[in-house]
């Protein structure tokens, strides 16, 4: 009740929605919309807890490789003026190596929680200097994924983050 080893909370959540497929001559690919974010919780002195930090993003996503330059470029101007990020389908990355790019659909999944779990990682990062020995931030989820592994495990300093997997 008195000496809260355990300060700060990280969760993150996600919405996708599938929008429907752009089709472009023999070109198509599946469009997803997204909102991603992650929070921390501080809990203070008298149990009682308020929002340390907040970040949210918009995606939308679609396959590169499956339209014209033309086309992608005139959706990244689209999503640069409504202020949401472009994410490729098609683009190799640690989703890529589980799924393949036959079915964008369900790729999209993946790469809108991977995109999460990057904002989580940028939380994590950002709370750090307020971490010690008698302040430890626990994040819901496995810190076993990168750039958070990485950043956890540089050797150079202790960091009191502990994650919370409940599927293994």
């Amino acid at each position: 009740a008195e000496e809260h080893l355990f300060r700060y909370f990280l969760d993150g959540s996600f919405r996708s929605y599938f929008l429907g497929t752009v089709l472009e001559n023999e070109r198509e690919t599946p469009v997803h919309f997204a909102q991603i974010g992650a929070c921390v919780l501080r809990r203070e002195d008298d149990g009682s807890v308020r929002r340390e930090a907040l970040r949210v993003e918009y995606l939308l996503l679609a396959g590169r490789q499956r339209l014209s330059d033309a086309v992608w470029n005139s959706v990244e101007r689209l999503v640069r003026d409504a202020n949401l990020r472009l994410v490729d389908l098609t683009e190799q990355d640690i989703v890529s190596r589980v799924l393949s790019d036959l079915d964008l659909r369900n790729k999209a999944e993946g790469k809108v929680r991977f995109a999460m779990h990057n904002v989580e990682g940028d939380l994590i990062k950002q709370m750090l200097s307020e971490l010690k020995e008698g302040t430890w931030l626990i994040a819901d989820g496995s810190l076993l994924f990168d750039p958070v592994l990485q950043m956890l495990s540089d050797g150079q300093t202790f960091k009191p983050v502990i994650g919370v997997a409940k599927n293994f």
